[in-house]
């Protein structure tokens, strides 16, 4: 006879659990993200230039499939157009989009750890997800990086596992994975290490292995790379001419060429495997493999070491999101965390790598961490959406494994909870006040990058000066105008102002004290 309640620690109803709370979770970051959406963070300029374009685009259409810069496209725009048309302009409507498609890239990574049944890696990176300000805040905010990323992301991976686990992939996978490349490259250039990595990675794993049965996904991940350096070619060179003479039907002409592409992919693998296989054949020790595996991991620390491990420590974008300064033994507290998190992932890949063990999760982590660092040594904190996930993957596969001394998991799990109970108190702080002074703060972060908290103010009662004193002329220090220019400009899209053309300011940001964040002159 069974004990009673015995049900309450077994393997199902510790599976229930974890559906409960990953449901919970879930819900909690839907309602997070959606709440006070439209006053916090204050409004960007970037998020401004992109709801100001996709408003042009109902008036004049589309001009150009070019974004900001050449290596940056028109997505973001793109939905915010069709938000716009559909719910009316505003920043809640701006920022939308970014909502929907993180929370709808959260579900499915959700139903894939779900459909494999791993439980307790759900658990692990449900955690390290929750703790993490990059990844719970940066979905609020409307850029191009911040909306797509994760989605893109995702789906690239998931369709990268269907090619590589079949030998014959079937053409519309293979469509689909060839389509989400271009379009994550296109949304921002960063995305491109992604697919680079992945072609590096694979083709060492491949030699190690003498894995000759996997020379269809060299072949594959060859054609979608070279796919790539076509597209940045083309956005760099030869955008105007081509747009000028196709317009719109860029859009229509590139998918299908891919899908004639993908229908050709088996005869490129047969042209190509004679290549790989002369390749497989050429002797290289190891040892030179994890030594180049090994210098990837050192570029990264030495370029991007320092910045994210603040990322980690949640204090640097909380302060550069919100003009938010903790206490300092809370900020002491935090970076604690942030930097063991960072060095036990550190320590966890390269006992991978000088083990020797040929671990092919390992080997693209470390991959594309080198080309990462080959991209861009530049430390915005924005680029570390896709390493800082990665990382979390990293660690969650590591922390699933049975073989590791007990100490490792739990002292992860543990500052991880640390720090999750850091960020609710900090993000209460700032949520949970609607007069908190603020004012401008400079962060410097690795490389001596330095961010400003400057151009997430919120521009409110500087636009009710504006209004209530019907300014007719806003002068701005030429150093900071676009960031407080293109915000007003936005808001004027739907909110009307009166003013009075003899009156004129000078605004500027006020790094000194406590208000909102704006000095403010009277010219006369």
């Amino acid at each position: 006879m069974k004990k009673p309640f015995t049900f309450l620690i077994s393997k199902d109803a510790g599976r229930l659990l974890t559906l409960m709370l990953t449901a919970a979770a879930l819900l909690c970051f839907l309602s997070f993200w959606l709440f006070r959406l439209e006053e916090l963070p204050g409004l960007h300029g970037d998020e401004a230039w992109f709801g100001l374009t996709a408003n042009s685009y109902s008036e004049k259409g589309i001009k150009s499939p070019v974004g900001m810069t050449f290596y940056t496209g028109i997505l973001q725009s793109l939905v915010s157009f069709i938000t716009f048309k559909y719910f009316g302009i505003g920043v809640f409507q701006l920022r939308l989009p970014g909502v929907i498609l993180n929370f709808s890239a959260l579900f499915i990574a959700v139903m894939i750890f779900l459909k494999y049944q791993k439980y307790r890696m759900l658990t692990v990176f449900k955690l390290l997800i929750m703790q993490s300000s990059i990844f719970v805040l940066y979905p609020k905010l409307a850029w191009e990086v911040t909306t797509f990323s994760y989605l893109f992301l995702l789906l690239q991976l998931g369709l990268f596992y269907i090619i590589f686990s079949q030998n014959r992939p079937r053409t519309i996978t293979v469509f689909a994975f060839l389509l989400i490349n271009l379009l994550g490259s296109y949304n921002h250039i960063l995305f491109a290490s992604l697919p680079l990595a992945l072609l590096i990675g694979i083709g060492i794993w491949v030699y190690l292995n003498n894995q000759v049965d996997k020379h269809h996904v060299t072949a594959i991940l060859a054609v979608n790379f070279l796919n790539i350096c076509v597209q940045v070619l083309y956005l760099k060179f030869l955008v105007n001419d081509i747009w000028a003479s196709y317009g719109n039907g860029i859009f229509v002409i590139v998918p299908v060429l891919l899908f004639f592409e993908s229908i050709f992919i088996k005869q490129i693998t047969i042209t190509v495997t004679p290549i790989l296989v002369w390749i497989q054949r050429i002797k290289i020790k190891p040892h030179f493999f994890n030594a180049f595996l090994l210098l990837s991991i050192l570029a990264f620390c030495i370029f991007h070491g320092l910045s994210i491990s603040q990322v980690f420590s949640n204090t640097a974008l909380i302060t550069n999101l919100f003009s938010y300064q903790p206490s300092k033994p809370m900020h002491l507290l935090a970076t604690a965390c942030g930097f063991f998190l960072f060095g036990s992932f550190l320590f966890l890949l390269i006992k991978n790598i000088v083990a020797g063990d040929k671990n092919l999760i390992a080997i693209l982590i470390a991959t594309y961490l080198g080309v990462f660092s080959l991209f861009t040594t530049g430390t915005s904190i924005r680029y570390y959406i896709i390493p800082s996930i990665a990382i979390y993957l990293f660690l969650s596969f590591e922390l699933d494994k049975k073989i590791l001394p007990r100490f490792i998991p739990v002292c992860i799990l543990v500052s991880a909870s640390i720090s999750l109970v850091i960020l609710t108190t900090q993000l209460s702080d700032v949520y949970l006040q609607s007069d908190r002074k603020v004012k401008a703060i400079e962060i410097v972060m690795g490389n001596k990058t330095r961010e400003t908290s400057a151009h997430f103010l919120s521009t409110l009662e500087l636009r009710r000066f504006i209004r209530d004193h019907q300014i007719g002329n806003v002068e701005y220090d030429p150093t900071e105008r676009y960031f407080i220019e293109k915000p007003i400009s936005f808001y004027k899209l739907y909110q009307n102002q009166k003013r009075a053309a003899g009156k004129s300011i000078f605004v500027k940001y006020n790094y000194q004290t406590l208000g909102n964040g704006f000095k403010i002159e009277q010219k006369n």
